[in-house]
């Protein structure tokens, strides 16, 4: 392995979504960007590819924690309420949309069997 190089920005057209303008808000948001995007400033590996900085935090497999309160949205919706929670929270949190989609399919199974064995007049002594 070599030594880490210095970071420079890539040579050709200027970064998507900031305005090249001289003033320090416009600069000072463009390295908040790079920095909330995993870039970490002044290093490059030897690939030159930037280095992700916490990249010990991606690799847990959460990238942020979401509230708990989604899985009211399967216990209120079912199915449709799952597979909505499941979208919504799958790249932040997937182990809270795949917990949300069982729940969601879970629901709709047991209200299915219940139905059906009250129509059939399975649950009747």
């Amino acid at each position: 392995m070599g030594a880490a190089r210095r970071w420079a920005p890539p040579a050709g057209p200027p970064m998507a979504g900031v305005e090249m303008i001289s003033g320090t808000h416009t600069r000072r948001r463009a390295a908040r960007s790079l920095i909330r995007h995993g870039h970490q400033k002044g290093t490059m590996d030897t690939s030159g590819t930037p280095a992700r900085a916490g990249a010990e935090a991606t690799t847990a497999g959460i990238a942020q924690q979401r509230s708990r309160w989604w899985y009211l949205v399967p216990l209120l919706l079912a199915i449709v309420g799952g597979v909505v929670a499941y979208f919504a929270v799958r790249r932040d949190d997937p182990r809270l949309a795949r917990n949300c989609l069982v729940l969601g399919v879970a629901l709709t199974a047991a209200c299915v069997t219940l139905q059906a064995g009250i129509i059939t007049g399975a649950f009747l002594p």
